[in-house]
């Protein structure tokens, strides 16, 4: 799971400037992580297929950057189309 939620909390941090990472932002990350796995991944593994990853943290991503906002935790409102120009190529 770290390959999916760390750089996802990276790319929100990064998009909206986060100020600080709580661990809400975790629980956050990990349950967008658990609606990402669809019934037919979990034939194979616990974790979503990886060819998906950009789009999983963009995602992610996104729905960090928004719990953030929400919760005070910055300042600046992004969409998904922004956090997905942040990511690197």
């Amino acid at each position: 799971n770290n390959a999916y939620i760390f750089p996802s909390i990276g790319l929100a941090k990064v998009a909206c400037n986060i100020e600080r990472i709580d661990d809400q932002i975790l629980i956050e990350a990990s349950k967008n992580l658990a609606q990402s796995v669809k019934p037919v991944d979990n034939t194979e593994s616990l974790y979503p297929d990886w060819k998906n990853i950009k789009e999983i943290s963009i995602n992610m991503a996104s729905s960090i950057s928004q719990y953030a906002y929400n919760n005070k935790l910055s300042k600046i409102n992004v969409d998904k189309q922004t956090i997905e120009n942040k990511w690197w190529k």
